[in-house]
């Protein structure tokens, strides 16, 4: 366990000949998870602190910078508004719009958001910027504009584990309904609204909907995972 409360398994063997196994067996339980637009906005308007343990995830670390050109890019989206649900909302729309799935990158991606935005002025980054990658690039962008501006935010790591009702493209299954999971790994986003609590949102899955099924960012069935993904 580390101070984001990650457990990590390690296994270590001495030198030997003979195969090497860990067997590790979990039972999983699974339910929907959603917090009611109402909740947050009400919340947010209260404007309550920011609880101390969460506090860390507004500080930038190596893949999560908050400074520089990040900082002012979530100046330009959020600018003139002062309520937190309002930022997140003006990034999580900015982000669903402006990025897009990047077949070519390999496995989920790496996260780096310093890659992503690599030119020094912001105006043509905004113009020309390169934001193409997989889920963790594109969830580590929306957390670092988030954090940002003000809102704490964090990755999830985890795991796609069956059909998803909305499209195939969001997770599928046999005829028998079981799900081969194997690369199956998948990285959303959390923000958090003190009187809320943290909420999930997942602006990666929008542009994984589009490029699967072929669809533009106007197309109603996007425009409603982009609705739903805003705080489930």
């Amino acid at each position: 366990m580390n101070e984001y409360n990650a457990n990590t398994f390690y296994a270590q063997w001495k030198k030997s000949s003979m195969p090497k196994l860990a067997v590790m067996e979990m039972i999983i339980e699974t339910k929907d998870r959603s917090v009611p637009i109402e909740k947050i906005e009400a919340a947010s308007r209260e404007n309550l602190p920011i609880p101390e343990y969460v506090k860390k995830f507004l500080k930038p670390t190596a893949h999560i910078p908050t400074g520089g050109i990040i900082k002012a890019l979530a100046d330009r989206i959020t600018e003139g508004k002062t309520d937190r649900f309002e930022k997140v909302k003006a990034i999580y729309y900015w982000c669903t719009k402006h990025t897009f799935r990047d077949s070519k990158v390999i496995g989920c991606g790496k996260g780096n958001v310093n890659k992503m935005v690599k030119k020094e002025d912001v105006e043509e980054i905004y113009k020309n910027g390169y934001y193409g990658g997989k889920c963790i690039d594109l969830s580590s962008l929306f957390t670092a504009l988030t954090r940002a501006a003000g809102v704490p935010a964090r990755e999830v790591f985890g795991i796609r584990l069956g059909k998803s009702r909305f499209s195939k493209a969001l997770g599928k299954s046999d005829k028998n309904g079981f799900a081969n999971i194997t690369t199956w790994q998948h990285c959303r986003a959390e923000y958090y609204i003190p009187g809320a609590g943290w909420i999930p949102t997942d602006p990666a899955d929008v542009t994984k909907l589009e490029l699967v099924e072929g669809l533009k960012y106007d197309n109603p069935k996007v425009q409603k995972l982009v609705e739903k993904y805003l705080h489930s």
